[in-house]
């Protein structure tokens, strides 16, 4: 299963992660805290994301972006912005690790939690024509451009600054800059097409990465980042606390290059048993579902009516693992 600490709207845009409890409208649970006050974090996380692999998810079904996606694709042999996450330390927010989905001086984003239909949820039609260009997301954020991750970035993690909406996409786009440029990513991009081990892709990185495979096929990465106390501003590296482990039981871990849909994807696993329901096993893809990144993970997704699952990952299939487990983005 790729792990994403949000599976995007793709995310891909990953759904809430949890229903709001509590008249503060914060929800404590599986490790995020919707409806926390913007601006009080310390540290944050660079998510990017490999794209071959996600598109290959989307063949069949959702091709906005796969059309875009050529063989001279910037994002065929770099890495893509996922996003710049606010990330909390838990043991000054009673267990939490992120804030989601918050309030402050740029509004009250717990409406966006379940639907981005709220214009406080989207980005300005000024700043979609300031970034949503050639040479920004359409180059290295396809998924913001041609999808609609971009007001879920907003909404879920942006608003979580405090900034105005040009500010944090204007640091976003710094950010994945200068971090691109680290030994880590640099590595990753300079094995675009092949394949590398689990310790050789670690050892690239300074500092500890999140890594997330596919079916072996890199498709997260993320870089934990101090801050400066007083601007909030992304400073240096850190380890990455408790990064999942999907790549590390691969004999060696893939980097595609974008070879189209007719290229064989990540094995389908089983089929779903004889039960019409089906069920989800530790390990194994599961049965097949429609990611929808406004349903998935909430009451609504179907996936949570069959056995042991409990939710539908971007992938396309049931998974047990929670997004918790998966950070995972924030």
């Amino acid at each position: 299963q790729a792990l994403r600490r949000e599976s995007i709207p793709q995310p891909r845009s990953p759904p809430s992660l949890a229903m709001r409890l509590s008249l503060a409208a914060l929800t404590l649970a599986a490790g995020q805290q919707t409806g926390a006050p913007a601006g009080q974090f310390e540290t944050w996380v660079m998510a990017f994301e490999w794209q071959p692999t996600w598109s290959l998810a989307d063949c069949g079904k959702s091709e906005e972006v796969i059309n875009h996606l050529s063989g001279q694709a910037y994002a065929n042999n770099h890495l893509s912005m996922h996003g710049l996450w606010p990330n909390y330390d838990p043991a000054k927010h009673s267990g939490s690790k992120w804030p989601q989905f918050c309030k402050g001086a740029q509004g009250d984003f717990t409406t966006c939690e379940h639907s981005v239909s709220d214009p406080v949820c989207q980005p300005s039609a000024a700043e979609v024509a300031a970034f949503n260009t050639t040479t920004v997301w359409q180059q290295f954020a396809m998924e913001w451009a041609y999808s609609d991750l971009a007001p879920h970035e907003w909404s879920k993690h942006g608003g979580c600054t405090g900034w105005t909406q040009d500010k944090f996409f204007k640091t976003s786009e710094q950010t994945y800059t200068t971090v691109r440029a680290m030994a880590g990513p640099a590595f990753i991009e300079a094995h675009a097409g092949s394949s590398v081990s689990p310790s050789d892709l670690k050892a690239a990185f300074e500092k500890t990465p999140g890594l997330g495979c596919d079916s072996c096929s890199l498709g997260d990465v993320w870089v934990a980042l101090a801050l400066d106390p007083t601007t909030l501003l992304p400073t240096t590296a850190i380890d990455y606390a408790d990064p999942p482990t999907t790549c590390d039981s691969c004999a060696a871990v893939k980097i595609p290059s974008w070879q189209g849909c007719s290229a064989p994807g990540p094995s389908p696993g089983p089929a779903p048993g004889p039960s019409p329901a089906g069920q989800c096993v530790k390990n194994v893809k599961g049965p097949a579902c429609t990611y929808d990144p406004k349903v998935s993970n909430t009451p609504a997704d179907p996936c949570k009516n069959l056995t042991d699952c409990v939710r539908c990952a971007h992938s396309g299939a049931c998974t047990d693992v929670p997004l918790a487990e998966e950070l995972f983005l924030a």
